[in-house]
């Protein structure tokens, strides 16, 4: 895995959204390991600013609410929270 610099608020956001059962069972933001998956992070942060991404995942753990298995879904929830004017 790429190592990246991850800031302490984007982590606490990560790990506050892998707690949503969805998130978690999707192993989209992290590894087998329980590690954050850093490609993950990485493609997210080419698309989002961190402060926006860090609201975003806040926002996904409280909303997701069905099953997903990709990084696409993320990136499809995130970018309706941003055009709805919520993120």
């Amino acid at each position: 895995m790429p190592e990246i610099e991850i800031s302490d608020n984007l982590k606490n956001a990560i790990e506050k959204a892998m707690e949503n059962n969805y998130v978690k069972k999707s192993r989209t933001l992290d590894t087998k390991d329980g590690d954050i998956n850093t490609i993950s992070i990485m493609i997210l942060l080419e698309r989002f600013r961190e402060k926006r991404l860090i609201e975003g995942l806040g926002i996904l753990s409280e909303k997701v609410d069905k099953d997903f298995c990709t990084l696409s879904y993320i990136i499809k929830c995130l970018q309706s929270y941003k055009d709805k004017g919520i993120l």
